[in-house]
């Protein structure tokens, strides 16, 4: 593929009449526009304007990829390839949408067509609110005798919030009142929320301490020995 794509650039610029082509633009759309951790967005990315007569063209879709996975790619258009490898450059992560048609009479694509369907898994340790933007464009391509520039950077913005945790896993706190209660505090050892608290009386032990909090009860005369 990759000799393929070199062939195609060298052709580009030894038949190439030094006519640049108007820009072609790419937008991302997703669906949907807020996700928990472990769902899945689809991510479209539609090609803005018409063209016809393409030998290459190269268009980029940008994620996150700290906050997502991808999960499968798609395209209508026998014409494209995705790459499922993520590769960076100087607007952050990105798969790569190639186009190319060695053909007289290259390939095509009509304003609006939907080039690639990605689809993206939200990662699941995600544990506050954020959001997160995918962002697509064209790298730059050609006809046998025109160049196509580079397009404008398009944005999109997703929001994506923690899956709510059902609390499976708690410790129980006792904290003394120093008046014969004590405060129960119930937290989730998993997530750290605080499930709840609530007072009550303190339970006396045998040696004369709430067997939780270890209040020590007033004694008169020789009621208990208190072990401290």
């Amino acid at each position: 593929m990759k000799k393929l794509i070199s062939l195609l650039l060298a052709v580009i610029m030894v038949c190439s009449t030094g006519i640049s082509a108007f820009a072609i633009n790419a937008t991302p759309t997703v669906t949907p526009s807020a996700v928990k951790a472990g769902e899945d967005v689809t991510v479209d990315v539609t090609v803005d304007e018409a063209y016809s007569g393409l030998a290459i063209l190269e268009t980029r879709l940008y994620f996150n990829a700290d906050l997502f996975t991808v999960k499968s790619t798609a395209s209508n258009n026998s014409d494209v390839t995705i790459r499922k490898d993520t590769r960076t450059d100087e607007n952050g992560s990105y798969l790569q949408i190639g186009l190319s048609n060695i053909t007289p009479k290259g390939g095509a694509v009509a304003a609006g067509e939907t080039i690639a369907t990605v689809v993206f898994t939200a990662k699941e340790d995600i544990a506050s609110a954020t959001e997160a933007k995918f962002a697509t464009k064209i790298a730059g391509g050609g006809t046998l005798t025109e160049d196509i520039p580079e397009g404008e950077l398009k944005e999109v913005t997703i929001k994506i919030t923690p899956v709510a945790c059902e609390h499976t896993e708690t410790e129980t706190a006792y904290t003394p009142k120093g008046n014969g209660k004590h405060t129960v505090t119930v937290t989730c050892k998993k997530c750290g929320e605080v499930i709840s608290t609530a007072d009550e009386d303190c339970t006396k032990g045998e040696n004369g301490k709430c067997v939780h909090c270890g209040y020590v009860f007033p004694v008169s005369g020789d009621e208990y020995t208190v072990t401290v």
